[in-house]
């Protein structure tokens, strides 16, 4: 799934607008991410192995299972927020609401969805929404300097 221009890009990211609580959001960072030319999908889906927790391509997934609760039966499957994967190293972006602070099965299934992006190989920015739910102030500069760190911009 090669994004080769603007226009496709861009066609990509509105296609999947609709129904998502977090979009406004997600097209937020994703245009703070296009001012360093980094560009996010928010379209892709990340199956882990049950048994092996290894990130797994898609293409052998639809192979080897025939229906959706076959895949949630062999697979952990993920949908991050914003995956960028045309950089070294890749990294995801997750826009956590106050549901992953509060309450212990989402926080448990937050800690998890982390430790298979981090154990794939990928770098994870967590942006916190503000008790009104949207990106704080300041949000901006988190971005920036966790992606700093991980040596993605400089």
């Amino acid at each position: 799934m090669n994004i080769t221009n603007k226009r496709e890009y861009i066609h990509r990211a509105n296609a999947n607008r609709v129904g998502e609580k977090d979009i406004d959001e997600k097209f937020q960072v994703i245009d703070e991410l296009r001012k360093w030319k980094l560009y996010g999908k928010t379209d892709e889906i990340l199956y882990f192995s049950k048994s092996t927790n290894e990130l797994c391509f898609s293409i052998d997934v639809e192979k080897e299972c025939n229906s959706k609760e076959e895949v949630f039966k062999k697979y952990f499957v993920h949908k991050p927020d914003i995956l960028v994967d045309k950089c070294v190293p890749a990294f995801i972006v997750e826009i956590d609401g106050s549901i992953h602070q509060d309450k212990w099965k989402v926080k448990q299934k937050t800690g998890f969805r982390n430790s298979h992006y981090r154990t794939a190989g990928f770098k994870l920015v967590v942006l916190e929404k503000d008790k009104d739910e949207k990106l704080p102030e300041g949000w901006e500069e988190s971005l920036i300097r966790q992606l700093m760190s991980f040596g993605i911009i400089t």
